[in-house]
């Protein structure tokens, strides 16, 4: 059985998840509604969701292993690094987030310190600008 990586990126203002795969692999891919193909990365794209990585999985269910090491990563440093849920992450943040990746030690630290400034009661702006990096 073949394995495919998901890797999160940036692009247009939002973050999807990347499909890259080879030419042979492309008829499994193409069966997932809503993927698209981005010719510059030379990849495919989903929305980065989990109703877009439920379609996938199911799609190549059986044929292709997804290996999802960097996306789940990413996912749990953009949970912890959002203040609230409907804020959107910009591309820096992203890039640093998949260059530069949190341990668990450090996922928890950053989360006790969110934690400890909302029970002060400090605003969402000024959780977020004393979080950042």
């Amino acid at each position: 059985m073949e394995k495919i990586q998901l890797k999160p990126f940036y692009w247009n203002r939002k973050d999807w998840i990347g499909v890259p795969v080879q030419f042979h692999q492309s008829v499994f891919i193409r069966k997932v509604s809503g993927i698209k193909w981005n010719n510059a990365l030379r990849c495919w794209y989903l929305p980065c969701d989990r109703k877009s990585y439920d379609l996938l999985k199911q799609a190549v269910a059986g044929e292709i292993e997804l290996d999802i090491t960097l996306l789940r990563t990413y996912l749990q440093q953009r949970k912890v690094m959002l203040v609230e849920r409907p804020q959107k992450i910009n591309r820096l943040t992203m890039q640093m987030m998949i260059q530069h990746s949190l341990n668990q030690s450090n996922l928890d630290a950053l989360t006790a310190y969110k934690n400890l400034l909302t029970l002060k009661g400090y605003s969402l702006h000024t959780i977020k600008n004393y979080t950042n990096e």
